[in-house]
């Protein structure tokens, strides 16, 4: 009884050392929504669907496994509750290495398109030769080899013409354009 009463005034003592009402500093946020997401950055975001990503792959590897058992009705594997933790604990050892090598993660797919112009006009002067040889390919194998190279070149024509309402260099881009349209329509008559 003289334990239990003693253990009752320091606990009483202690709650102040205990108290979570000043987490992240004196301001009280409240228990609101908006709160509670403002105190997720986007680390634990994309650590979380990287633990996510990883539970799901090693929990399927080890259904497969004999850690894995089968449906009774079905007979096809499935993940046991042992298989299932064992991932559980691999996935969380994974997050755990990747938050603490260093490994920048956050800034990982920043560059992997390093490749891609910028603006919209920059993609399509990229990508236009590309488009304009697919569809050349295209045409030939449909059409034949002349027809199919002058289809494309009357296309080309035409976006060149449409484009000069839009270019700096109007008379330029149309009279390349009308070039293209004529000699495309030559190789297209021509037998």
């Amino acid at each position: 009884m003289q334990k239990s009463i003693l253990l009752l005034v320091f606990g009483v003592l202690l709650l102040n050392f205990a108290s979570a009402q000043y987490y992240g500093g004196y301001s009280f946020c409240g228990a609101s929504l908006s709160c509670w997401l403002d105190i997720i950055d986007p680390s634990w975001v994309i650590l979380g669907g990287i633990l996510i990503i990883s539970f799901g792959l090693i929990s399927f590897a080890l259904s497969r496994s004999p850690l894995g058992g089968k449906n009774s009705l079905t007979g096809k594997p499935e993940a046991t509750p042992i298989s299932n933790i064992i991932a559980l604990v691999i996935s969380f050892f994974i997050i755990y290495g990747i938050n603490k090598s260093g490994f920048d993660y956050e800034n990982f797919w920043y560059g992997f398109f390093f490749f891609l112009p910028e603006t919209f006009w920059d993609f399509i002067a990229a990508f236009l030769p590309l488009a304009f040889i697919i569809l050349a390919i295209f045409l030939s194998f449909k059409y034949g080899f002349r027809k199919g190279i002058g289809l494309a070149l009357m296309g080309l024509g035409g976006v060149f013409i449409i484009g000069s309402f839009v270019a700096y260099e109007d008379f330029i881009t149309s009279a390349i354009g009308l070039i293209f349209l004529v000699v495309g329509f030559a190789m297209w008559s021509k037998k």
